[in-house]
């Protein structure tokens, strides 16, 4: 692997619990959820998966996030990611859309998934945890665009946990 990739990987790594830390602290300081009408959100992806190892892959992927908030906050939300080593997940979980400007939001997201290990890494169990954050500008009040990052690991479940890290670019509609 190139260093220049090598090093802004191992700055990633250093964010991998950045969802976790912006859900608890926009909870804390009482950050409400994003202002916009939240309405169903459909977005797709293209980007690439397992780019901290050598076997990476190419993937696309699919995402509903719920205009329904849990509690007011939390929108349940799910997806799936396929790659072009066979390489399958489906998940769901909560996210929380914050807004961060006038036109920009960022939504950390925590899900439960079921993995099948296709020609990239062996992340060790069927069952990953998903973590992730997108940063999205609203181009207006129907379409977003936006980049994400999330990491699935099976935090320990299986004999090995060698986690996968996957970015992408994504284009969401909301109805």
């Amino acid at each position: 692997m190139r260093p220049a990739v090598q090093c802004a990987l191992q700055r990633i790594r250093r964010f991998s619990t950045a969802p976790l830390g912006l859900g608890a602290a926009a909870l804390l300081f009482g950050v409400q959820p994003a202002s916009a009408d939240p309405g169903d959100v459909l977005s797709f992806g293209i980007g690439g998966f397992a780019i901290d190892h050598s076997e990476s892959a190419w993937y696309v992927e699919g995402q509903f996030q719920f205009a329904e908030a849990l509690r007011g906050v939390f929108r349940p939300v799910s997806g799936f990611m396929l790659s072009t080593e066979d390489d399958v997940t489906a998940y769901a979980g909560l996210s929380l859309p914050i807004d961060i400007g006038p036109s920009w939001m960022a939504t950390p997201v925590l899900a439960l998934g079921v993995h099948h290990d296709g020609d990239t890494i062996d992340l060790g169990h069927t069952l990953q945890f998903y973590r992730g954050l997108q940063v999205e500008y609203r181009l207006n009040a129907d379409v977003q665009i936006g980049a994400k990052v999330f990491y699935l690991s099976n935090l320990g479940l299986g004999d090995d946990d060698p986690g996968a890290y996957a970015l992408a670019l994504t284009y969401g509609l909301r109805y």
